[in-house]
Order: structure tokens, then sequence, then C-alpha cells
């Protein structure tokens, strides 16, 4: 990773903390042809402070937006920043980036950076993931049923997501790490800090093994109206989430919320009912969650899940396969839509030459260079040294 990448990440996560950055802001910029990427927010500073500045006129909203127009007065700063960080092994991940949870894309309110240390293919795992949430003070049950069922998920392949956090997340990420299976730890937190401290020996066998992720800029300590936040990306990340242990009050109960409104199965453990510290388990159970009473409840689930993840894969290619026959036979009939399309998958499975690409998608180049140019203009793809990327990789779409 180049220093000038991770500087311009540096500097939109801190617009985004700074509330400078939102929404109808970043497609006014996009309309403009000034921002083609996030990371464009630095690259163009200039730029885009000079178009900011004739357009916004009110005192009050130059005084809002007035760090946007800092990156290249600060920029050595940043540069400075990003070396130090490099060096303790952090590298980050934006939407710009194929690495990019591919999950997020669907969703909205996800971060745009992503501060990582580890292994950063852990992030589009294909196997099945579970986030696994609890109590900081699990009970004797909370804990044996931690033990057992991550165990066994961890035995059959499938990653888990947990917080790094006592009690539940603590005997997840341990109970993985003894079945050398992946696990991402999601912190509310900067990715270099490590909360509880207690942790730091697992901490650093999952830098070294998995995978540590927060959206917080490196050095940012953890406080309580971050742990909320930081919950709504492990359940972004997990195909299904299961809730060990929750109070009537828990904040176990967050990741559940948003588990169902990003669209995904919330498994809970039952327990007695006279039991206060289980009372959010039996209100989740009430409202239609899942009960899960052995590991092969939610195995079944996440084999569905990537049944229906294959099935659509062949289903795209079989689409891509018929286009290609057709423009072999029939070129006359394949429309320029469909080429912009077969182009875009050809990118979207590695960086490629034009001649390449020519010869994955079967379209003649004299037909292919002015799509190419259409899509570098628009900001969907870009080229370095001869090869094309997706600047968004956008699978779910392609």
């Amino acid at each position: 990773m180049r220093e000038d990448t991770f500087s311009a990440d540096l500097f939109v996560a801190e617009m985004t903390f700074k509330r400078c950055l939102n929404r109808p802001l970043i497609e006014k910029l996009e309309e403009e042809g000034l921002l083609l990427q996030i990371r464009d927010l630095a690259y163009k500073n200039d730029l885009i402070k000079n178009y900011l500045s004739k357009v916004i006129t009110e005192s009050s909203q130059k005084d809002r937006y007035a760090p946007l127009f800092e990156y290249s007065a600060r920029r050595d700063q940043y540069m400075r920043q990003s070396e130090e960080y490099m060096k303790k092994g952090l590298f980050s991940v934006s939407v710009d980036d194929s690495e990019y949870p591919e999950t997020f894309r669907s969703l909205s309110g996800m971060p745009r950076v992503l501060f990582c240390k580890g292994d950063i293919r852990q992030l589009n795992i294909r196997t099945g993931s579970i986030a696994v949430v609890g109590s900081r003070e699990p009970s004797q049950y909370g804990i044996q049923a931690t033990e057992v069922l991550t165990g066994a998920w961890a035995e059959a392949g499938v990653q888990i997501i947990s917080g790094l956090a006592r009690g539940v997340d603590t005997i997840a990420h341990r109970m993985t790490l003894m079945n050398h299976a992946k696990t991402i730890a999601v912190l509310a937190c900067g990715p270099d800090l490590v909360y509880p401290r207690e942790n730091m020996a697992v901490y650093e066998q999952i830098c070294a093994e998995g995978l540590v992720i927060s959206e917080m800029l490196p050095g940012q300590k953890a406080i309580r109206q971050y742990f909320p936040a930081r919950n709504r990306i492990m359940s972004a990340l997990s195909d299904v989430v299961v809730v060990i242990q929750a109070g009537e009050f828990s904040g176990t109960l967050h990741t559940a919320s948003f588990a169902a409104a990003q669209g995904r199965d919330v498994f809970v453990v039952p327990s007695q009912i006279f039991d206060s510290g289980y009372k959010g388990n039996l209100s989740l159970l009430r409202d239609g969650a899942e009960i899960l009473v052995e590991p092969s409840d939610v195995l079944a689930r996440l084999s569905g899940v990537a049944m229906a993840r294959e099935y659509d894969e062949i289903r795209r290619r079989l689409e891509k396969d018929e286009l290609r026959n057709l423009l072999d036979t029939h070129p006359e009939k394949v429309q320029h839509a469909d080429l912009v399309e077969m182009i875009k998958f050809g990118i979207g499975e590695a960086s490629c030459t034009a001649d390449e690409l020519s010869q994955i998608t079967h379209i003649p180049f004299h037909k292919m260079a002015p799509i190419l140019s259409e899509l570098l203009l628009a900001g969907v793809i870009t080229e370095y040294q001869n090869r094309f990327s997706l600047t968004i990789a956008r699978c779910s779409s392609i």
C-alpha cells in the first residue's frame, strides 16, 4: 500500500467524523466530475476547495466545510502519520478498493474507509460467517454455549466475527483461534489499540492469524458511543448473527437490531424464563428470532446462503457465456449496454490489459476502445500501467 493512499484514507475518515462529508455533498461533487473515487477528496483537494468556495456562500456553511479544504496544507502531516501507521502493520481499505467488503455495498450508512491489521482476504470470505455476540459477564451456561457452538462452527470452517470485548466475544475469538479457523475482531477504538487491555494476547494472535478492523482512526480510544456503531459493522460483515446471552438492556440487542435491518438472520440461545441475565434473549425470541439449539441449526442456514450465492454466480456466468456466443454468431444483435456489462464483468475478475480483456469477453478491440474511454471518464474503471481495474467493484450488479 502506498503512503499517499493511506494518507487520503486518513483524511476521508477524519472528514467523516467531523461531519463534513455527507451523501448530498458527495453526489454534487460526483456530478461536477470532481469526485470519481472517494480518495479524490484528497487527491483533488485544491480543485474541490476552489469549487466549494464559489458555491458555498453562507458563513455557517463555510465554517462547517472548512476542514475539507485543509488536506493540501496538511499533506505532509498526513504522510508522516501514514508512514508511522504502516510501520505498525496497519493498512486501509476504502470503498474505492475491490477488497472493500462486498456485503457493505448494498447497505446504507456503512463506513467509506476501514483501518485494518492482519489478513485482508478475510474481508470477503465466501465460506460463511457468523457474528457471535453476548454479555461481557456471561453465566456458566453462556460460557459453555459459546465454547461448544463456536468450536463446532470453527471446526466446520466458518468464519467467526466478534468485537474483542470481555466475556462472550473473547471466548468466541479464542475458540476460533484454537481451531485454526478464520476470525475478525471489529473494534470500537483504533485498530492499533487494544480494549480491554487484558485481551492483548488475543489481539496479537488475531493480527497474526485473522483480521482486526475498525472505522476509527488509528490512535482513537474507545468511548461508549462508539460501541453501537461498531455493532452495525459486525452484523454487516456476517451472514448470520448469533446472540449467546443478553440482558434486558444489553448492548448486544443493538447488534440484533442492526442485523434485522440489514436482512441478516438472528439466532438466539434459549434460556430459563426466570433468568434476568437472559431477558434480552427471550425478547428477541418473542419478536421472531430463530431459536438456536445446536450448531447445525446455523450451519444449515449458511448452506442455504452459500447455495444462493453459487446460484447467482452460475446465473451471471451463463448470461455472459450467452452474450459471448451471440457476439461470435450475431454481433449486430448485442446491445451497447450488454457490451458495457461484459467489459465490467471481465475487469471485475481481475485487472487486465485491453488485449486480455478482448480475449476474455470476445469483444473486438475497435468496439471495446470507445467503451473503455466511456467507463474511464465516468470513473467506473481506472487505468494504471496499461491495466484496467474497477474503481468501485459492483459484483452484486455485474
